[in-house]
């Protein structure tokens, strides 16, 4: 597809795995501070810490809610375990050759992003990172992946995403990007391609040239 100029991926669940971590986790933090809620595992996915704290726990106190951001920073930068999605360093590694340009866009904080990538062996793979940083608004907003093809020099619809959550499809989608890659991290074929121009389960064996024949 002569039109593709950039490959934007989400990092949990798409570069990271780290997914069956966070629900177990999760589970445990709703639990710890008494959030009702059964699919606060699924809401969650995609969005930023700040977002996540104002949105599912404003029924705490300001200082309950501190308590709950830090405990969210400390398991993600001191206890989670970081590594790669099936096939994805190989498939990272080949856009780093091509033509493509490529972003990592994530409602994650930058210092947990990239310590993600350290680990992983990722560090310098990808030409720019956006992260919870540097938007104001976390995904299902279309703000991240707008600012990721702008920062690259490129138009949305000029922008392969890959996302393995439905707020960051959404994000995609709103942004202007035409062709979605689900990732099938967290829901099935059927269900991500409701939503997606595709679903996948993972990166082993996945060349560029197949996700541009797959998703004409």
């Amino acid at each position: 597809m002569e039109n593709i100029k950039a490959f934007l991926l989400d990092m949990d669940g798409v570069v990271t795995n780290t997914e069956s971590q966070y629900e177990a986790f999760w589970d445990r933090l709703k639990d710890k501070y008494g959030l009702k809620m059964d699919d606060f595992k699924h809401r969650v996915k995609g969005k930023r810490l700040k977002d996540i704290v104002s949105e599912f726990f404003s029924f705490l106190p300001i200082e309950k809610q501190k308590n709950v951001a830090n405990d969210i920073r400390t398991y993600e930068l001191e206890e989670m375990v970081y590594t790669p999605i099936n096939g994805v360093l190989e498939f990272v590694k080949s856009l780093k050759k091509s033509k493509y340009k490529t972003a990592l866009v994530t409602g994650s904080l930058r210092i947990r992003a990239q310590k993600a990538m350290k680990d992983i062996g990722l560090t310098d793979y990808f030409d720019i990172l956006i992260t919870a940083d540097d938007v104001t608004k976390g995904k299902p907003d279309p703000e991240c992946f707008k600012m990721g093809a702008e920062k690259l020099g490129v138009l949305p619809s000029e922008c392969i995403v890959f996302e393995d959550a439905f707020n960051g499809i959404e994000s995609a989608r709103l942004a202007g990007v035409e062709k979605i890659v689900g990732i099938m991290t967290n829901y099935s074929k059927e269900e991500l391609t409701k939503v997606a121009t595709i679903a996948i389960p993972d990166f082993e064996g996945l060349t560029i040239e197949d996700v541009l024949l797959k998703i004409k």
